[in-house]
């Protein structure tokens, strides 16, 4: 029922939010909605270890590629570490949060999956799932491109209006 998707939404916004020392989140298209975004910039600026792990090169929907890249300088502006996969498709759904917190499933950071898809999803307290969770995120690190600062500053005004126009229709 649409009850429980808000309670997937609520849970996956209070666990961001109220992370104390780290937060790894997968996605493979990542338009979080405005209360998640808060959730992890917030988090972000108390001095948590926030990373983003989303789709590269070899993304397959292209456009929700583009379109993440719009949120991206202020995530990274308020302290969010984000990196692009590169070696295959990405299709992972996870999020782990201070060794303890672990949710896994369908659902994607996008407002499809906040509002029109049927997602499934487990969210696990137990820190031998979680802890095993974040040394898989961390292993898939070394095969991604961070994105910086300097990336994001370094983009044509041309790719800044697509990434914009695509954000916009991802979240719509």
């Amino acid at each position: 029922s649409w009850r429980n998707v808000r309670q997937v939404q609520k849970s996956l916004r209070l666990s961001v939010g109220n992370a104390s020392t780290r937060c790894y989140i997968t996605s493979p298209y990542f338009h979080p909605p405005p209360s998640l975004l808060r959730a992890m910039t917030t988090a972000a600026r108390r001095g948590v270890d926030v990373r983003v792990l989303t789709s590269g090169e070899r993304c397959d929907v292209p456009l929700a590629r583009i379109a993440s890249r719009y949120i991206y300088a202020t995530l990274i502006q308020s302290g969010v570490r984000i990196f692009e996969y590169q070696p295959a498709t990405l299709h992972s759904k996870t999020v782990a949060v201070d060794s303890v917190y672990a949710f896994l499933g369908s659902f994607n950071f996008d407002r499809w999956s906040y509002h029109r898809n049927l997602e499934v999803g487990v969210a696990v307290l137990d820190p031998n799932v979680t802890k095993d969770m974040e040394r898989r995120f961390l292993d898939n690190l070394r095969d991604s491109e961070e994105i910086t600062a300097d990336d994001v500053e370094d983009v044509p005004m041309l790719d800044r209006v697509k990434s914009g126009v695509a954000y916009l229709l991802a979240t719509c």
